[in-house]
């Protein structure tokens, strides 16, 4: 009898978030898409670690005014490579950002985003048109949240 030896499905773990500010949602355009951010988990760093230094890097936000207050189911997608395909599981945190709503975003354009905004939860709708599916599935899921209220009313900023 004979086997058919197959290689292991390489898999890129990476974390980010639903960032809240005044009742509104952190998007970024990436390759001509919007999208959430989020980024690659290094080797020792946490989930929360990570989602809080990639929605850092990549909006300019300051780390110590995200303050993580939920989690989101994870999503997983393959992406190709080039020469492999690659599952891609992304671990998603709620997050409320603490600072000044004046606050400059900056994209970061090394990463191939052009734009960060903040998009408000009652125009939502236009962008998850504008979006991958998965990401317009996390919106809608964390819109049904049983603690979405509780959610906004925290994101209201108090400076």
């Amino acid at each position: 009898m004979s086997y058919i030896k197959l290689k292991p499905t390489p898999r890129l773990d990476t974390a980010g978030g639903i960032v809240l500010l005044n009742q509104k949602i952190l998007f970024i355009k990436k390759r001509g898409v919007w999208d959430l951010p989020k980024g690659k988990i290094e080797f020792d760093d946490s989930i929360d670690v990570t989602a809080v230094r990639e929605i850092h890097e990549e909006t300019g936000l300051e780390i110590e005014n995200l303050d993580i207050v939920g989690k989101l189911p994870s999503t997983k997608y393959y992406i190709w490579d080039g020469k492999d395909y690659i599952l891609k599981k992304n671990f998603w945190r709620i997050i409320i950002y603490r600072g000044s709503p004046d606050v400059k975003l900056i994209p970061d354009q090394s990463e191939g985003i052009t734009k960060c905004r903040w998009k408000s939860i009652d125009k939502i709708n236009k962008i998850q048109k504008k979006t991958h599916s998965r990401i317009s599935y996390l919106v809608d899921y964390f819109l049904k949240d049983p603690n979405f209220e509780i959610y906004l009313k925290e994101s209201q900023s108090k400076i």
